[in-house]
């Protein structure tokens, strides 16, 4: 079954990168879900899948911090800016129901912000 382009156009991905910055909203569950990763992760470099990447700061802040990313986003946007700013993460453009890896790849995964833009199907 064909996967649907989701309404997450390329501009809103554009205005996203430069909101994921600064905005209150972003700064804030990036604190958040960075202190449960340390507290709930384990010890030593895990590697985190982080699905629904967008404009990926948070994807790349991590992987500064020494988690060993894997960013998967159906848009290439937030992946060609990770390419360049970021090029330790592992690239996957897909769609997040339908992740071509194997099982174990990550120890963690992440969808933030994602489960409102899938399907209620």
């Amino acid at each position: 079954m064909p996967v649907e382009r989701p309404s997450f156009t390329a501009e809103r991905l554009g205005r996203l990168i430069q909101m994921e910055r600064t905005h209150f909203w972003f700064a804030a569950r990036r604190r958040f879900v960075a202190g449960l990763l340390r507290r709930f992760g384990g010890s030593g470099a895990i590697s985190v899948l982080d699905v629904g990447t967008g404009g990926g700061l948070f994807c790349q802040q991590l992987a500064e911090s020494g988690y060993r990313m894997i960013a998967v986003d159906f848009l290439p946007g937030g992946l060609q800016r990770l390419r360049q700013e970021a090029p330790g993460v592992r690239l996957l453009q897909s769609s997040g129901e339908s992740i071509a890896l194997r099982g174990g790849s990550a120890d963690v995964a992440l969808a933030l912000d994602v489960l409102e833009h899938i399907d209620d199907a």
